[in-house]
């Protein structure tokens, strides 16, 4: 992964809910009007297996391969070296799995090619979510826990491990302490983008491409409001759409 891609390819198009060969279509539609990085998340991943990745790499693509890996460190350190065999340029994991586990996945994508990044709060999360995470982990549980106060824990544990990257929303990443934690990592990914007519789909912290830029988001991803046009034509043109307003 050069310099200069990593400089230009802000749109990161989310191969999920596809087939297999319907993702090889959406990548060869959006390849021709210029999106070179594409996310292979779980689903993808687990029908198509890791030559997927290959395959996409050979043709010049940038991979972010998108399993947000979580277990004990040996499972992860064993589980990020397999993953770096494919050519992923990024590649997740649950901030959450602790900086143990962080640490041993950081030490296997050493002298690969593979960058890793840290997952913070899904997109998906809603207060209900938080709410019941606060019974499980918070004593006593009337005590104060917020979506901010989580991920500044999870990004300083990505700032002591050393993870080049992190997931991250635009929400999130416009509170100050975060923003200011963001500079300490290379890759700033940002789901749920949208633009403002679009679904909400299942995301609540949603962003435009103008405020995730806004933001300090290195990398917009952008799923369903192109993979979902109904012509090979609607989707090239939701692609130009997305990439001509994150170069605005």
């Amino acid at each position: 992964m050069s310099e200069e891609s990593l400089k230009n390819a802000n749109l990161v198009l989310a191969l999920d809910n596809c087939t297999p060969d319907q993702a090889r279509d959406f990548f060869s539609m959006t390849r021709d009007v210029g999106v070179s990085w594409f996310k292979v998340g779980l689903e993808l991943f687990l029908q198509a297996g890791p030559d997927i990745v290959k395959e996409f790499k050979d043709q010049g693509a940038n991979v972010f391969l998108d399993l947000k890996l979580h277990d004990i460190p040996n499972t992860v350190e064993q589980a990020v070296k397999v993953a770096a065999q494919t050519g992923a340029d990024l590649l997740t994991v649950h901030l959450s799995g602790g900086p143990a586990m962080i640490r041993s996945a950081v030490g296997a994508a050493k002298k690969t090619s593979t960058s890793l990044l840290g997952v913070s709060i899904l997109t998906s999360f809603t207060e209900e979510d938080f709410s019941a995470l606060k019974k499980t982990w918070v004593t006593p549980p009337s005590q104060i826990l917020t979506r901010e106060m989580i991920v500044k824990s999870l990004l300083e544990i990505g700032i002591q491990e050393k993870i080049p990257g992190i997931v991250c929303s635009a929400a999130d990443l416009l509170d100050s302490q975060i923003h200011h934690q963001a500079k300490h990592f290379k890759f700033i990914v940002t789901p749920g983008i949208r633009l403002a007519e679009d679904s909400k789909d299942d995301q609540v912290a949603i962003a435009t491409p103008e405020n995730a830029k806004k933001a300090g988001a290195t990398h917009l991803v952008v799923g369903r409001p192109i993979t979902s046009q109904k012509t090979k034509r609607d989707v090239r043109s939701a692609a130009v759409l997305f990439l001509e307003k994150i170069e605005q």
